[in-house]
């Protein structure tokens, strides 16, 4: 991963318990873009304080995420905030600052819904040919079949 988001802390405050705010207003890459992508910057606050031997950053972020539909495959859009906290050791903190791009990766991939609806009442693909359903109906046979079929078929004896 080549993206980071730095927060220096080379001019932080002296002394335990002092803050510093960090605006982000960013885009970021996706780490993996067949998994969710980015239609909206990285936007909101970073709080970072200092503690005696570590730092507890406090995150205040939003995006929008850009997903497949679950049922129609078309690209979806959803809103999301962000709202965790982290701490920071010294092995965390390099020269150059804190990176805090790897945390927030890992905190979109869990907010990460297990199914999006581009409308409650998407009406998904054709099973048989693929067309849209929600642009109007198919023009394929489609025989409904009931799964209890085969039961009609089945003798017992008595």
């Amino acid at each position: 991963m080549k993206s980071k988001i730095l927060l220096s802390v080379k001019d932080f405050p002296k002394g335990t318990g002092t803050t510093q705010n960090y605006p982000i207003d960013q885009k970021i890459p996706s780490p993996d873009p067949s998994i969710f992508q980015l239609s909206k910057n990285l936007s909101g606050k970073v709080t970072l304080t200092k503690l005696t031997k570590l730092y507890i950053a406090s995150f205040h972020l939003k995006t929008q995420f850009l997903l497949p539909c679950s049922r129609c495959n078309k690209p979806t859009k959803k809103e999301i905030e962000l709202k965790f906290k982290q701490e920071y050791k010294p092995p965390d903190i390099k020269k150059d600052g804190i990176d805090i791009l790897p945390v927030i990766f890992e905190e979109l991939i869990l907010l990460l819904p297990s199914k999006i609806l581009c409308q409650e009442s998407c009406q998904g693909l054709c099973a048989v040919c693929g067309k849209d359903l929600n642009t109007g109906k198919c023009a394929c046979k489609q025989i409904k079949k009931s799964p209890f079929e085969k039961l009609k078929k089945l003798k017992i004896k008595k």
